[in-house]
């Protein structure tokens, strides 16, 4: 289609903000089965849009202008609460990451069919993108796998998959951290760790933190393999920036159209820490070496940051600061 038809693609998909009917139909379905009672009201927007040319001369949808508050706050703030309350909830997390350590198990021992008879592992069918092999890995082929036992060389698999998915034995959280916005204090954005970095510094303050939580059980030797870290960005769907700067936004009282290089209310992005940890299934209830392991985390929280930073470590405690 030529240029002055390219428009229409934002109608679908938004390259510029992000705006389009594909957020607007799942934030709503999202958000009605999550029981969250918030919703963009897209008919509104449906109504007042309209298409001008952006600066380039370039046709564009274009929102009323007395609308950008709603959209910042009844669209990008509803896609940031869905991310944080379910899309990237820690309990989401650990579930991922056990299911990577099954998918691992299984890729040892599973072949999948492809192009002209070829058998490959499923990792080798998805980096392939094999038109063969790539549509039967779905997830009633994985857990049909997992499920009838028949292949004892899955055996292993099933049973994670049968503690960790199947009876919620979930590992434990050790910690998790709001990392400081952009735009709270400092010069630059704050740099997200490395995840080794996080649990090697983790594990170096522990006996610190194990002469600090004084306790009748011995200390308990925890090694890297048992942690686990996971960083989660949540934001409007461009990282740092405001999807709200790439908007053209139109003037319902006359025909002028403009753009916002800044909007002060705007929160964009907001990156966490999660750190847990998987010991063996008897030991899920060590509350001792849990605590321990937080208050480690704590220790090297600190060291990151100039000013004091409080830590959610858990819905029971957060990090006190020097002064208390």
């Amino acid at each position: 289609r030529p240029v002055e038809k390219a428009w229409l693609y934002e109608v679908v998909s938004n390259w510029r903000s992000g705006i389009d009917v594909d957020k607007f139909d799942y934030f709503r379905r999202d958000a009605l089965h999550l029981g969250i009672q918030r919703q963009f009201d897209h008919d509104r927007y449906m109504k007042g849009v309209k298409v001008v040319r952006d600066e380039c001369g370039v046709l564009t949808m274009s929102p009323p202008e007395k609308d950008k508050d709603t959209l910042r706050e009844n669209m990008m703030e509803l896609r940031k609460m869905l991310h944080r309350t379910a899309y990237q909830h820690k309990t989401v997390k650990k579930l991922e990451i056990h299911m990577i350590d099954i998918l691992k198990q299984m890729d040892k021992a599973v072949l999948v069919t492809g192009v002209g008879g070829k058998k490959m592992r499923m990792s080798e069918a998805a980096v392939a993108l094999d038109p063969v092999a790539y549509p039967k890995l779905t997830d009633t082929f994985v857990e049909s796998r997992l499920l009838d036992r028949e292949d004892p060389n899955l055996e292993a698999a099933a049973l994670e998959h049968e503690r960790h998915i199947l009876r919620r034995q979930l590992m434990r959280l050790v910690a998790e951290w709001d990392l400081p916005r952009y735009d709270e204090g400092g010069d630059g954005p704050f740099l997200i760790p490395e995840q080794e970095a996080v649990i090697t510094g983790l594990l170096a303050e522990y006996p610190a933190a194990c002469a600090a939580r004084p306790s009748d059980k011995p200390t308990r030797e925890v090694t890297a393999d048992e942690l686990r870290c996971q960083v989660a960005k949540i934001h409007y769907g461009m990282g740092s920036r405001d999807p709200i700067t790439r908007v053209v936004f139109h003037s319902t009282k006359s025909e002028a159209s403009r753009g916002f290089q800044m909007d002060c209310d705007a929160k964009p992005l907001r990156q966490k820490i999660f750190v847990f940890w998987n010991p063996p299934i008897n030991e899920l209830k060590d509350e001792v070496t849990l605590s321990r392991l937080t208050h480690a985390f704590h220790l090297w929280a600190r060291r990151q940051v100039q000013d004091a930073v409080v830590v959610p470590a858990s819905p029971l405690s957060k990090l006190p600061r020097p002064w208390e």
